[in-house]
């Protein structure tokens, strides 16, 4: 008996199809990986630097954004607080 997928798992499906996808459609097209190198090269400079690196979003974007300035700081704290180098905003509507 073959199972027969209900809403839930169709969605889910549909999501994971649509993510794999794009993240194929962004693999397949140097010229877009080449920006997305370019960007993170910046970053890492600007940090490097000392300069300061701002991260902000909104609803979801905002927990890539906070998520974004973990990994940066690699769980480093200075006295309890993230470092200095990285701001991150949440806008609220």
């Amino acid at each position: 008996m073959k199972y027969k997928l209900g809403l839930t798992e169709e969605l889910i499906k549909n999501r994971l199809q649509e993510s794999a996808r794009l993240k194929k459609e962004i693999v397949d097209s140097i010229e877009t990986v080449k920006i997305i190198a370019k960007i993170a090269e910046v970053i890492i400079q600007a940090y490097r630097k000392g300069k300061k690196v701002i991260l902000f979003g909104n609803g979801g974007s905002a927990a890539d954004a906070q998520h974004i300035a973990a990994e940066l700081v690699g769980g480093k704290l200075e006295n309890g607080v993230v470092s200095s180098h990285l701001i991150f905003f949440i806008l609220k509507r």
